[in-house]
């Protein structure tokens, strides 16, 4: 008999109504993800959204709601550690090529869009998500409508909009018309100069509500202008965000991909480097000796190559903007690299070098958050559908670290 998968239910949608305070899981078929086998026909015991117990076969409390997963294999919920909610959408254009939609949109626009996928990747399995980069606080606004139980998501810790230095990557004027006005409060929330716009951009996302800050040292792939191989914030400005955010017990995210910005990032004490394409072994030492996360995002390499390769990816970066040249094909390139260090460093996502800690994203290598432990305790969810990848414990380890205050920080 076909099995179907079914996610745990662990840390997502606020209760509801509709969520009865006492529930039962018939599960046919259990992987609880501390790494024993796994349990057939067993009952997990929910009160108050937290798992209490699981029982030897199938057994039915009073008054509890039964949900019957008899016939399905049940696991914990999926974590996605890099993800950027309320992107842009992409659509199929002609002879399939991939477009980002743009054009008179508003953010009212991509709020309202940005709730699809949101649906989508919680029906995948993915009941966490950590978002590093999202423009104008769309993330943080899916996030109250998720929590507040308005729709239907994951759990997310959100970065608002990344920061970064003028004309580096992230900045959202690369490629246009200098002489078109921009909304000087947007350029405040996203691009810096010198280390004291950092330290207040780093306060201000804090105020405005957001888990941990995302910077922008190097340059990336997908951009207009800026070279990945180039450290393109100063090491003060590196440093004043991630002292600044450990002030106030946040976490920080570099996107890096050359070496220098990387090995930089890490001797400052950054906490995540994400993507990570140019590092070596200096690199993955550095790594080592501070503690610090690689989040390698092979799947957006793969992906990104894909469309590289089929032409879909413009000289100027973007997909369907034939602005400026930047490298030629140094964005095919530097992603060819980075799939190829991914294949002789990792060789399966979330499997780093010896001694790293590295974490995965998206559907390859997207992992159950219960922390390596038995499930009671965990909190419970209703989903479906997903893939399991038995690295899902060094990123639930991950997971943890990064919602972790930074060490010698003290809550009032």
């Amino acid at each position: 008999m076909e099995r179907t998968i079914a996610p745990l239910l662990l840390l997502c949608w606020p209760m509801t109504a509709a969520f009865a305070t006492d529930m039962v899981i018939h599960a046919g078929r259990l992987i609880d993800g501390t790494g024993r086998q796994p349990r057939s026909e067993v009952s997990i015991i929910v009160h108050d959204e937290k798992i209490t117990q699981v029982q030897a076969g199938f057994v039915r409390p009073a008054g509890a709601e039964v949900i019957d997963l008899s016939k399905s294999t049940v696991l914990p919920g999926l974590i996605d550690t890099h993800k950027h909610m309320g992107s842009a959408q992409r659509r199929a254009g002609r002879g399939g090529a991939v477009a980002i939609e743009r054009g008179p949109r508003t953010n009212l626009d991509a709020v309202l869009s940005a709730t699809v996928p949101a649906r989508q990747i919680l029906e995948e399995g993915f009941t966490s998500v950590r978002s590093v980069g999202a423009a104008d606080g769309i993330d943080l606004a899916l996030k109250h409508a998720v929590d507040s139980g308005v729709i239907a998501g994951p759990r997310m810790w959100v970065s608002l909009e990344p920061l970064s230095p003028v004309g580096g990557h992230g900045d959202p004027t690369n490629a246009l018309d200098p002489n078109l006005p921009f909304d000087p409060l947007r350029l405040a929330h996203s691009v810096v100069t010198g280390p004291v716009q950092v330290m207040e951009a780093v306060r201000d996302h804090h105020k405005r509500g957001a888990d941990l800050i995302k910077i922008m040292p190097s340059g990336g792939v997908l951009s207009t202008g800026d070279n990945p191989h180039l450290q393109l914030m100063s090491n003060e400005e590196i440093k004043a965000a991630i002292d600044t955010a450990h002030a106030l017990g946040m976490k920080v995210a570099a996107h890096a991909q050359g070496k220098e910005a990387i090995d930089n990032s890490l001797r400052l004490g950054i906490d995540s480097i994400e993507h990570g394409t140019f590092a070596d072994e200096q690199s993955f030492a550095l790594f080592k000796e501070h503690g610090a996360w690689l989040v390698p995002t092979i799947a957006v390499a793969l992906e990104t190559l894909d469309r590289a390769n089929l032409g879909h990816v413009g000289r100027g970066g973007r997909e369907g903007q034939g602005s400026r040249p930047v490298q030629g094909q140094d964005a095919r390139c530097s992603i060819q690299s980075g799939c190829e260090d991914c294949v002789r460093h990792r060789r399966r996502p979330g499997a780093g070098p010896a001694g790293v800690r590295s974490a995965a994203q998206g559907r390859h290598g997207a992992h159950g958050h219960c922390g390596g432990r038995d499930p009671v305790g965990c909190r419970a969810h209703r989903g479906a559908g997903a893939d399991w990848d038995d690295s899902g414990r060094s990123v639930r380890r991950y997971y943890r670290d990064l919602r972790r205050p930074p060490s010698g920080y003290r809550r009032a």
